[in-house]
């Protein structure tokens, strides 16, 4: 296997066309690193068009992808340069990070990564931010700088909510016809599960009709209409720190976006209405066996109900029952801890120092204090 630095403007169209098996196939999905989600191209934005990129390759086969940036880090005092796949188009949209990578031979192909930056004249040091913190992947670096020879330490970690699937993959199609609303609250304590059902009630009540749910992800003007709701609310508003997509100039990128995943198939625009009004809206993308919430938003003239909060928990409801994917990933920060209670099961994700190449950088690494080591994470064989 063999290491390409390049940028995912200059990519070929065959380049996508492995790219896009690779986020179909990788051992831990990242939607936020499918070409359906970064949209390369035309429609691409300016600093992902001209943003290096990484390629583990082998006989024509794509092992594993990773953006990066290269950005300033301060190591026990020494300020130092340091790769991170934390790419700055992604910083505002999601902390998930962590590289695609196949699942045939991850190991070699991760070994491969490091030893290509190291080739390539990179900055000695890695910071893996938002790195799962278990399954596959993460045993897999932890045995590929051990075989790099490259000390990776876990600087720390952040749990954040997450969904398993606890019964059955259901085999259609995600689209959902428009039914009564349930929202999911078993998992929470019994003072939550009164509040949220009397704030269910309370909407329905309030718009004298029933609760309405459906996945819109066929409807090419759902996504339009999620634009323009999020628009209307406080994220509409710069003052107020409003990031809305109407707002920022990445409305045509979204709409784009969201076109390729719903040509695949893997677009849900989850919607809540009641009175024929649009209380709800999320829109979610499924990568590989997973799904992940994109961006969310509410109507805020209904605050005193929480529909932001209802929403999710209809999501929560309804997302592990009618879709294919095997897990929900809510990309939401632990900072929003409210919200984050909603969600029955956690997953914890790390930052991982590493360095490639040097020894006074290994002596470095080497010598941080550590929360835990990560090549102790190595499975006896």
């Amino acid at each position: 296997m063999k290491t390409r630095m390049t940028t995912f403007g200059e990519l070929a169209p065959a380049d996508f066309d492995r790219w896009r098996e690779l986020a179909d196939n990788a051992i831990e999905p990242n939607a936020f690193l499918d070409p359906r989600f970064l949209a390369p191209g035309d429609r691409a934005t300016d600093d992902v068009k001209s943003n290096p990129v990484l390629l583990v390759e082998e006989t024509g086969t794509l092992h594993a992808l990773m953006p990066f940036d290269v950005l300033g880090r301060s190591i026990r005092g020494l300020r130092v340069r340091a790769v991170t796949p934390g790419i700055s188009f992604l910083k505002h949209l999601t902390p998930r990070y962590f590289p695609l990578v196949s699942t045939a031979r991850t190991v070699e192909a991760l070994e491969a990564l490091l030893h290509g930056m190291s080739r390539l004249h990179l900055p000695d040091y890695v910071d893996f931010e938002g790195f799962v913190g278990e399954g596959p992947l993460a045993d897999s670096l932890a045995s590929a700088s051990a075989a790099a020879g490259a000390p990776l330490v876990e600087r720390g970690s952040l749990d954040y909510a997450f969904v398993r699937r606890t019964d059955e993959v259901v085999p259609a199609g995600n689209a959902i016809a428009a039914a009564p609303a349930r929202i999911a609250v078993d998992h929470l304590g019994s003072s939550s599960r009164k509040k949220f059902r009397q704030y269910f009630r309370g909407m329905e009540q309030a718009g004298d009709s029933p609760i309405l749910f459906t996945d819109r992800g066929d409807d090419p003007h759902a996504v339009e209409e999620f634009l323009d709701l999020q628009a209307a609310g406080w994220k509409g508003d710069p003052a107020k720190g409003g990031g809305a997509f109407r707002i920022n100039g990445y409305d045509r990128w979204f709409v784009e976006a969201a076109a390729a995943f719903r040509g695949d198939g893997r677009l849900s625009v989850f919607t809540l209405t009641s009175d024929d009004k649009t209380v709800y809206m999320q829109v979610a993308i499924r990568s590989g066996n997973g799904m992940f919430a994109a961006q969310d938003a509410y109507d805020e003239q209904l605050a005193k109900f929480r529909p932001g909060n209802l929403g999710r928990l209809a999501v929560i409801a309804h997302s592990m029952t009618d879709t294919r994917a095997s897990f929900f990933d809510p990309n939401m920060h632990p900072q929003y801890v409210d919200s984050t209670q909603l969600y029955p099961h956690r997953r914890r994700y790390v930052s991982y120092l590493l360095t490639h190449h040097g020894a006074i950088a290994k002596a470095v690494v080497g010598s941080i204090p550590l929360l835990r080591r990560a090549r102790d994470r190595i499975k006896p064989q």
